[in-house]
């Protein structure tokens, strides 16, 4: 019968071990970890917990251990149970071994060990350490203080490095850039590199806006103690279609109405380069708006800033629920579930804060926002269809 392991194997002597019994240290099971790093890591902390026994271990050669396994019908591989461990101490001539696991969730690096009496298969001493930061960190520091704990015995703690550097540079002037899950303002990207300090270690996401141009979001490892570098470049100019990131609110905003007032919207992105439909399709909007998204786990926000150089003169021409918007001031957009430009579901509002809402099918054709219903062939705009939803409108001397 033969077992899969791989093996660190050393002797050494501790408080409770006579002068000529071994401990074996097998390679750790990896999670999340390659198996390449999961075997340089296991080296690397059977290396501390023999530096740190003080000269008391005798190392067997890796070789040599494996033309013991050999004869003795093992494979070098894996071998991550308790019986299995104390099997192979046992076909070692070992005293004590050691087994153990090493594994990775984001940016926290785990290590967890036992060390086994062969004879009784009692676990002597069993223990976990936990490491932030990336694999170097562990491998310079993080398995020391493991094999440490493992051995009881005090170990000079160095500073931990948790932070990197990123040298940063943008191929267009006026870019800002902005934390692609919060929104939260960042940086305004430099023409020439510049290093920016003090970073978290780990990977970051940045979206980058520059007016007229459709926003992008970048991506960069750092890693603590390094310098990654990222540069802004590939934006395409707007052509009319604009596309935003919705962001995930970091508070809940009031529904008043009052958009400029309330700090939830403060670091959203915003949509501004719009173009006319009417009367000069095509060109350049006359009158500033100002559209950002976001969202909860239950909530879909929308708000929009519709400014006006002449807010006396703003029209409504009805309050009443699903009345036309046509000859009215008003703001509206449509939800395309399927992505299909065929179906989708019809939000309005104007300065009245009314509701407004239709269900549409075959591209609309053949509906109108003028009528309560209308279908034409093969496609309606249906205004009997009625969401539960909520909207506030304020004016001010801005617009509304």
């Amino acid at each position: 019968m033969k077992h899969i392991l791989s093996i660190f194997a050393l002797t050494l002597t501790l408080s409770n071990i006579t002068a000529q019994q071994t401990v074996a240290v097998l390679d750790f099971e990896g999670i999340g970890v390659s198996e390449d790093e999961t075997r340089a890591l296991s080296g690397r902390f059977a290396n501390e917990f023999m530096g740190l026994s003080s000269g008391r271990y005798v190392i067997v050669e890796r070789q040599q251990m494996g033309e013991i396994l050999k004869e003795q019908g093992f494979q070098q591989s894996g071998c991550v149970s308790s019986e299995c461990a104390v099997e192979v101490g046992a076909a070692l001539g070992a005293k004590f071994i050691v087994i153990g696991s090493i594994s990775k969730v984001g940016s926290l690096f785990s290590v967890n060990a036992r060390l086994l009496d062969v004879e009784t298969s009692q676990i002597i001493r069993s223990i976990s350490h936990d490491q932030m930061g990336d694999i170097m960190l562990l491998m310079t520091q993080g398995l020391k203080e493991a094999a440490a704990k493992l051995l009881t015995v005090g170990v000079t703690k160095e500073p931990v490095v948790t932070t990197g550097s990123l040298r940063l540079n943008s191929l267009f002037p006026g870019v800002k850039l902005y934390d692609a899950d919060t929104g939260d303002y960042v940086i305004d990207a430099p023409i020439t590199p510049a290093v920016v300090e003090d970073l978290p270690a780990g990977l970051h996401k940045l979206r980058a806006e520059k007016e007229g141009y459709v926003s992008q979001i970048f991506e960069v490892e750092v890693f603590a103690g390094g310098e990654s570098r990222l540069t802004i470049t590939g934006l395409k100019k707007s052509t009319g279609q604009n596309i935003t990131s919705a962001v995930k609110a970091s508070s809940d905003p009031v529904v008043d109405g009052d958009v400029l007032n309330d700090p939830a919207w403060a670091n959203v992105p915003e949509v501004t380069t719009f173009i006319q439909k009417t009367p000069d399709e095509g060109q350049s909007v006359s009158e500033k708006t100002v559209v950002k998204v976001m969202y909860t786990e239950k909530t879909f926000y929308v708000s929009v800033v519709c400014y006006d150089t002449k807010p006396g003169e703003i029209v409504i021409s009805d309050t009443r629920r699903d009345s036309p918007l046509n000859n009215s001031d008003s703001f509206s957009f449509i939800i395309d579930t399927f992505k299909d430009f065929q179906t989708g579901y019809l939000f309005g509002t104007n300065p009245a804060g009314i509701e407004y809402d239709a269900q549409i099918t075959g591209g609309g054709e053949g509906g109108s926002m003028m009528r309560r219903f209308s279908m034409g062939t093969g496609g309606g705009f249906n205004v009997n269809w009625d969401a539960v939803w909520e909207v506030k409108s304020q004016r001010g001397d801005f617009g509304w």
